[in-house]
């Protein structure tokens, strides 16, 4: 199957992953028939629908905070509307979809337990929540808290950072991209526990390259919570 990449290198490093994943079966049966699809925080619905189409998803729904951008998923043919994660119930009946993603949206969500508790309402018994985010406990991570800055994957302001530049002493200003939430794989495997799922796979992507040249990271679970995102699995349990 091909699948034309996304422009974002985190997008196609995403879709690549999924891509394997499907090939392992790990993400049910692919050429199953009638299925439905939601993506949490769908954007513009470019990233949705490259997905639906490799997960073979018959109906593909979305929702976003923006009304805007919610109505360009809709012009390209995904069934979009808009809807707040924090406190909205989501729009559809229990039990409903085969497939819930969420790609780089949990880290915005302040009540991330009313969210859980609604993606859990809405998946079938036997579908798969997969989602995306930050890694806080990344080995760039870890090295900017060393060297007296910010964890990666949070942010302290809603209007200004300083540039997570190279250089300890950049000045330079950034726009936050609303970050208000930071995750590890350990508190995923606990926060997933408490709301009735459990992962089936996990992976790590985006590593900071110093990672490859560490000789004492001979354990696959250790590489993979050192990598600046995760790519999560989980079922209802």
């Amino acid at each position: 199957m091909y699948i034309t990449p996304p422009e974002h290198t985190r997008h196609r490093k995403t879709l690549n992953i999924l891509i394997k994943l499907v090939g392992k079966g790990v993400l049910g049966d692919v050429l199953a028939e009638h299925k439905r699809m939601l993506d949490l925080g769908c954007g513009s619905g470019d990233l949705t629908i490259l997905v639906a189409k490799l997960l073979n998803v018959n109906e593909v729904y979305g929702v976003d905070i923006d009304e805007d951008k919610a109505k360009m998923a809709k012009d390209k043919g995904v069934i979009a509307e808009r809807c707040n994660l924090n406190n909205d119930k989501l729009p559809f009946p229990n039990n409903f979809f085969d497939y819930v993603t969420a790609f780089d949206v949990l880290e915005h969500i302040v009540n991330i337990d009313h969210c859980l508790k609604e993606v859990r309402r809405v998946l079938k018994d036997t579908g798969s929540f997969i989602f995306t985010v930050p890694n806080m406990a990344s080995l760039w991570g870890c090295l900017e808290l060393l060297l007296g800055r910010y964890p990666w994957g949070l942010e302290y302001s809603f209007e200004t950072m300083r540039s997570r530049s190279i250089k300890v002493r950049s000045i330079r200003r950034v726009k936050p991209a609303g970050h208000i939430r930071g995750f590890t794989l350990w508190a995923l495997e606990d926060l997933l526990d408490f709301h009735g799922f459990k992962i089936v796979h996990s992976t790590g992507f985006n590593i900071s390259v110093l990672a490859y040249y560490l000789p004492l990271l001979p354990l696959t679970y250790l590489r993979k919570t050192l990598k600046g995102h995760l790519l999560i699995v989980a079922k209802k349990q």
